[in-house]
């Protein structure tokens, strides 16, 4: 019961659609059919109120915060006076003439990081919790913490994308292009995205993820060389998909 509102918040953001009730029961009836998770399925009603409790204001925290990005989207929208790099600035052509990539580096794992990134997290909070005690109560913290940092850090991303405006290297450069028409060039300036560069939602939200995982990993694994794999192995995922 704990995880049906978290887990349907997360593939309502990763896969833009609500989780399908099938995939939703199939999901549940994995997590709760383990022997560690059955003991916990039954919760007492006190067990429910402390888990409103513990997670209430982080739950108004995080998805007031990606309401207001949504309402601010939808009645404002981008500022046409950026506050920040009106003009391309030199290391902008710097960036541009020495480490862009044309056509830019695409593949499987890079299509679908956002899925990556919320398997990595939830596979650190489910593992982190085997074999501890009240470990269902425990998952369900840490796999709902995960929906709050996503919802969170979208929210925040997107209000300061659309608060400052920032044009996206391919606007900034686009009289470079001789082989764009006028029409094209012109459409491609009209679309929103291109005008909310400033900062990166996708190594935001990676980075949040994987420093929420790292961290509960940190706090339950006491081995030296597991904490350092751990540190590396998520923060260079995020690092690879913010330099891709």
């Amino acid at each position: 019961r704990h995880f049906a509102v978290p887990w349907n918040a997360a593939a309502l953001y990763i896969t833009g659609t609500p989780m399908r009730p099938g995939n939703a029961a199939l999901c549940l009836l994995i997590l709760f059919s383990s022997p560690v998770l059955a003991e916990e399925a039954e919760c007492s009603g006190s067990e429910t109120r402390g888990y409103f409790r513990r997670h209430l204001l982080h739950w108004l925290t995080a998805f007031g915060t990606s309401y207001a990005d949504s309402q601010y989207e939808d009645q404002v929208g981008y500022s046409n006076d950026p506050l920040l790099f009106a003009d391309p600035p030199s290391i902008d052509r710097w960036v541009r003439n020495g480490l862009s990539r044309s056509p830019p580096t695409q593949n499987y794992v890079l299509e679908h990081r956002s899925r990556f990134g919320a398997a990595l997290a939830l596979g650190a909070a489910v593992l982190s919790n085997l074999g501890r005690e009240h470990a269902g109560r425990g998952i369900a913290d840490d796999v709902t913490g995960i929906a709050e940092v996503w919802f969170f850090d979208k929210g925040a991303s997107g209000l300061v994308k659309n608060t400052v405006g920032r044009q996206r290297p391919e606007i900034e450069f686009i009289d470079d292009q001789d082989e764009l028409t006028s029409m094209e060039k012109e459409d491609e300036e009209s679309k929103r995205t291109n005008h909310q560069s400033f900062y990166s939602g996708a190594t935001s939200r990676q980075f949040s993820l994987m420093s929420y995982a790292d961290a509960l990993v940190a706090g339950r694994v006491k081995s030296r060389p597991a904490r350092v794999a751990s540190l590396l192995g998520f923060y260079g995922y995020a690092a690879y998909v913010g330099y891709s």
